[in-house]
C-alpha cells in the first residue's frame, strides 16, 4: 500500500477514534495576531473554502519556525509500515517533500471535518482541512499564515485559504 493510500487509512481510523478537541478558545501563541478572541467572543474555526481565510489564527494564533520532527518541521520519511518516519507528534506522518530530496515534512492527520475546515485535533496554530469526499475523505492539518505571519522556509502562504503549502520546485 502506497504512502498516500496509507494516509487515507490512518485518517479514516482517526475519524472513528478521535473527536473535536474544542480548539478555538486557546490564547494566541505569539501574544498577537488574530488570536482566538474577538470583541464578540471566541473565533470559530469552522468554515467552508469560500471563507477559509476568516478563520486564520482561530486555533491558538500563529506558530513560529517548527522544530525538526514536530508538526510542519523537517523529518525523515518512514515506510508503509511506519509512515510516521521520525515525526514525534501523535497523529503525524512524514510525507516526502516535492523536491525529492529524501527528506520530508511532518504532517498531522485529523478526522475529516463535516465543514471543509475546522480545528479538530490539530496542533495549536493549525486547522484541519477535509480532502476528498465520502468514504475516501481524510483530514490534514495545515499551518495558519497571513501577511504578518509567514510560512517556514520551503512553504508559501496561500492567502485565499490562509494556510501554508509546500512550494513546488521551479
Amino acid at each position: 500500500m502506497g504512502a498516500r493510500a496509507w494516509l487515507a487509512v490512518v485518517a479514516a481510523l482517526f475519524a472513528v477514534a478521535c473527536g473535536d478537541s474544542g480548539g478555538g478558545d486557546v490564547p494566541a501563541a505569539d501574544g498577537g495576531g488574530l488570536g482566538s478572541e474577538s470583541d464578540s467572543g471566541p473565533v470559530s474555526c469552522t468554515a467552508e473554502m469560500a471563507n477559509a481565510a476568516s478563520t486564520v489564527g482561530c486555533n491558538g494564533g500563529f506558530q513560529g519556525e517548527p522544530a525538526e520532527n514536530e508538526p510542519g518541521g523537517r523529518c525523515t520519511p518512514g515506510t508503509d509500515e511506519m509512515p510516521a518516519g521520525t515525526c514525534s507528534t501523535e497523529m503525524s506522518i512524514c510525507m516526502g517533500d516535492l523536491t525529492g530530496s529524501g527528506m520530508g515534512w511532518c504532517v498531522n492527520t485529523c478526522a475529516p471535518p463535516e465543514a471543509l475546515i475546522d480545528a479538530q485535533t490539530c496542533p495549536s496554530g493549525y486547522r484541519c482541512f477535509r480532502m476528498g469526499t465520502g468514504v475516501d475523505a481524510y483530514g490534514l492539518c495545515y499551518r495558519d499564515c497571513d501577511a504578518e505571519h509567514p510560512c517556514q522556509e520551503g512553504w508559501t502562504c496561500n492567502p485565499e485559504l490562509g494556510r501554508c503549502e509546500e512550494t513546488p520546485p521551479s
